[in-house]
């Protein structure tokens, strides 16, 4: 379930990001590292400016939440 649903975090925010780092993100799930690709999604968005819907941000801090990390990764986001 949390692979599906930062795969959806993900496919929601790729019309803010390059191609690339999308593709990025979505193979890390897919190999099993959902942290990884929860705190390289969350960087990439943070370094584009990106615009992240509040849906998305607050999925986003819940994934967060639900995987112990730190609220910084994703506070700023969308901001």
């Amino acid at each position: 379930m949390l692979n599906r649903r930062l795969r959806a975090a993900t496919h929601a925010t790729a019309g803010q990001l390059p191609a690339q780092d999308v593709e990025n993100v979505l193979e890390l799930i897919e190999v099993g590292e959902p942290v990884l690709a929860f705190d390289t999604l969350c960087t990439q968005l943070f370094e584009y400016d990106a615009s992240v819907p509040l849906s998305v941000r607050d999925e986003l801090a819940d994934l967060g939440r639900g995987m112990q990390l730190a609220p910084s990764l994703w506070k700023n986001l969308g901001r």
